[in-house]
């Protein structure tokens, strides 16, 4: 069972900031006491790699959208739904 976050850090920006967050995330220790909300523009209307590019190595952390009402864990990233109304 995961452990619910005592931190949760939202980090939010437009579709050119994905260089600078993907540096974030490649920079985190393997193990953090916090959730990560990741907020970044992404067109409703066209798939996204979001996902795929935050998840290649060296990132060594889970990045997901979450289900709707999942808690939130421990040293996972979570993006915010991209056709979320």
């Amino acid at each position: 069972m995961h452990q619910l976050p005592n931190h949760i850090i939202v980090i939010g920006g437009s579709a050119g900031s994905l260089v600078v967050i993907k540096a974030i995330v490649n920079a985190l220790p393997a193990q953090f006491n916090a959730a990560i909300i990741l907020v970044i523009h992404r067109p409703k209307n066209i798939p996204s790699a979001l996902h795929d590019v935050l998840s290649q190595k060296p990132s060594q952390h889970q990045v997901r959208e979450p289900e709707d009402k999942e808690c939130l864990c421990n040293g996972n990233i979570y993006l915010a739904p991209q056709k979320y109304r």
